[in-house]
């Protein structure tokens, strides 16, 4: 593609001829030949790196604002000055990386259930022989090849670079997860979502989006803008937003929806429930476990079947699903590692541990450093109701004081049954110690190890340290014998 193709303003006929394969707005990831939009950051000196780059760089484009401070670079590459950097920087990148038509893209957003969603969904369709990609929390995976990426919701340009990928290998459906971030901060732009699927909404982000009325607003953004929906109708906020959705299927356990369970009958290792659809009945067997999840299995089976799939062949694929990494994940013998890293999702899954049986239920859990204070409490007490006993440890927390966060979870418990250990991989040896002696007197026992899923690091300061919950809890449990 030619310069002129994606800058409109380009004046100089040499410039404007020039061929463009890559954009690039960091001076991390420039590659050979890229076209560098200048954009300023509120946190780093853009022009601090321009020289470094210079020799990678093809063409720079500036804005007029910064035009003096550009000339004083003395830097020998064609530029190009515009009005609205911002602007032009969005029309580019979507003109470059704009994807084949046939690509399918179907959005998911939601405080919890994002990940578990998509991934059903994205092993129906491939179970079903369609190519398909997942970009998620656990990663972003373009048929069977993985890559990591910082964010659950890309940033603009990474995503969008990402989505040409897939295109770029014939994939037939894309299912993304949509952060509130990234509705809010525009890095879905100009993205088209066949499909929008409304998980739930809880408390999170209120360090970013300071109230519920706040996130919710950006949450129903995502759907106002977009055709057909896919609503949970148990969840107070998906109720507000059906209300205002011509075009709209619900899904849900308690309330009637367009896809409702019933009958769920849940076990340590399958769940079975009664699926009505209008005036007809289906039972399901999976091997998923959960209330919730029978919620997001829910949404991946309504959602499949609005594209086209028979309804037929989904349900018998549903016993062969497995869940996603970290989700809900049993890594031993009674001991569950989960994401949960909200209230609700807290909650969510020490009654799950509770419904497929166990009696006891010993909890491992923190909260990331600089987030939302608010619901520190709130998840000690949800917790101290909740499990039998809780170890109190650290979890991300960047630039505070992980004792001073723990304390503050501890405001929420409700008795004395918690034990502050800010060591995560001492926490997690004392849950399995204590489990270990409940077991021998034959308690109905589980050890619930919650808030970093698959995470195989922890942020301290600002460094990420290698730790991966699963690999630490299965090296103390052989370590003990």
């Amino acid at each position: 593609m030619k310069i002129k193709d994606i800058v409109r303003s380009v004046k100089d006929p040499k410039v404007a001829g020039l061929d463009v394969s890559d954009i690039a707005d960091d001076s991390r990831f420039v590659k050979q030949g890229s076209v560098f939009f200048v954009i300023k950051r509120s946190n780093f000196d853009i022009f601090s790196v321009l020289k470094e780059i210079e020799k990678k760089v093809k063409v720079y484009v500036v804005s007029l604002e910064d035009k003096d401070q550009f000339i004083k670079m003395a830097i020998n590459k064609p530029v190009i000055y515009v009005k609205k950097i911002e602007a032009c920087f969005y029309r580019a990148v979507k003109k470059l990386y704009k994807p084949k038509p046939s690509l399918k893209i179907i959005g998911i957003t939601g405080t919890n259930g994002k990940t578990s969603t998509g991934y059903f969904l994205y092993q129906l369709f491939k179970k079903m022989g369609k190519k398909t990609a997942f970009f998620g929390t656990i990663g972003y995976f373009i048929d069977s090849h993985k890559y990591k990426i910082a964010y659950t919701t890309a940033d603009f340009l990474t995503l969008y670079k990402m989505i040409k990928k897939a295109s770029q290998r014939n994939v037939d459906f894309l299912i993304m997860e949509v952060s509130s971030h990234s509705i809010a901060q525009e890095r879905i732009k100009g993205i088209k979502f066949m499909r929008c699927v409304f998980t739930n909404i809880s408390r999170d982000h209120l360090d970013y989006h300071k109230t519920m009325d706040s996130y919710f607003k950006v949450k129903k953004s995502f759907f106002l803008r977009n055709n057909y929906s896919i609503i949970n109708n148990d969840c107070y906020y998906g109720k507000k937003i059906l209300s205002d959705l011509d075009k709209a299927i619900s899904y849900g356990i308690k309330d009637k929806s367009d896809y409702q369970a019933k009958n769920v009958r849940l076990f340590k290792s399958r769940t079975n429930f009664d699926l009505v659809v209008g005036n007809k009945n289906f039972s399901v067997s999976t091997s998923i476990t959960g209330y919730h999840n029978v919620l997001n299995l829910l949404a991946a089976l309504a959602t499949a079947h609005s594209l086209g799939f028979s309804r037929t062949k989904l349900l018998k694929l549903t016993s062969s699903l497995r869940k996603a990494e970290g989700r809900f994940e049993r890594i031993a013998q009674d001991i569950f590692i989960d994401y949960a890293h909200t209230p609700e999702g807290l909650k969510q899954i020490i009654s799950s541990l509770r419904e497929v049986g166990y009696k006891q239920i010993i909890s491992v859990f923190g909260c990331g450093g600089q987030r939302d204070q608010g619901k520190r409490a709130i998840m000690g007490k949800i917790s101290s109701q909740l499990s039998d006993f809780t170890v109190i440890t650290s979890d991300n927390p960047r630039k505070e004081d992980p004792l001073d966060i723990c304390k503050q979870i501890k405001k929420g418990c409700l008795n004395r049954k918690f034990e502050i250990i800010i060591d995560r991989k001492k926490a997690i040896k004392k849950a399995i110690l204590l489990y270990r002696n409940k077991k021998k007197i034959g308690k109905k026992v589980s050890v619930l190890i919650a808030g970093k899923g698959h995470e195989d690091y922890q942020i301290l300061k600002n460094k990420k340290v290698a730790f991966k919950d699963s690999r630490m809890a299965k090296d103390i449990l052989k370590s003990l014998g």
